[in-house]
């Protein structure tokens, strides 16, 4: 079983700063967004198991967390959420999310705000 978060970090160009991923595998795309504080290494557990089952694993961090750039003035549900449709969409979604805390109310904001990108 993978169990690995790849180790190659890609960014996303948003207009405050860069955010920081990993994606790992391939097939329909699943995106795991952290809670506010956490890093994207607390999804490693679940990565290998999806990537397995033959899914497409991105894993974000938060702006200012982890390998994101720290220069945001804007945080919270809204910016996490309009991250990760940005995100979505330059993996080229629709993709199901899984959130926790702040990212679980920012997949909600992004489902609400844009259904063709979430997938469930």
């Amino acid at each position: 079983m993978n169990t690995s978060i790849a180790s190659q970090v890609h960014f996303l160009q948003r207009p405050e700063g860069r955010i920081s991923y990993t994606v790992e595998g391939s097939g329909p795309l699943v995106v795991a967004v952290p809670g506010m504080g956490d890093l994207r290494s607390s999804y490693r557990e679940l990565v290998g198991p999806l990537v397995d089952a033959g899914y497409c694993v991105a894993v974000t961090d938060l702006r200012s967390h982890g390998d994101s750039d720290t220069g945001f003035t804007t945080f919270g549900d809204i910016a996490t959420g309009e991250d990760l449709i940005a995100l979505i969409d330059e993996l080229g979604g629709p993709a199901v999310v899984l959130g926790n805390s702040m990212g679980a109310a920012a997949a909600a904001w992004a489902a609400a705000e844009r259904p063709d990108a979430i997938a469930g």
